[in-house]
């Protein structure tokens, strides 16, 4: 599941029940972190303060834009600090963003 337990814990502003985040898989992390994110009425100039990470890089994750990434790495770690910031698993968010970083390099280049 996506969501922390602590953070299921904590009183959640999140319009879904727990039983409901099931249905979310790893190839749904951009919808995932942007559900999560706006259920908390955030922004994503309020992740890009918490994280410092830069809007382009957070805007490309929503967007599912994973090419724009310079490495794997930086990747997989903006993404467990966007789903630290809005309360969503960090396992979760790392191995979903290493699927979706092995199909964009398994489709062929036009």
């Amino acid at each position: 599941m996506p969501y922390s337990s602590a953070a299921l814990a904590e009183e959640s502003v999140l319009p879904f029940a727990p039983h409901e985040l099931a249905p979310f898989d790893t190839r749904r992390l951009p919808l995932a972190l942007r559900s999560a994110r706006t259920a908390r009425r955030l922004s994503l100039a309020d992740i890009a303060a918490e994280t410092r990470i830069g809007m382009r890089f957070l805007e490309a994750i929503e967007a599912a834009r994973f090419g724009e990434f310079r490495s794997a790495i930086h990747a997989v770690g903006f993404a467990r600090a966007f789903a630290r910031a809005v309360g969503v698993d960090e396992q979760w968010a790392a191995r979903a963003m290493r699927e979706e970083i092995a199909l964009c390099q398994a489709k062929p280049a036009r």
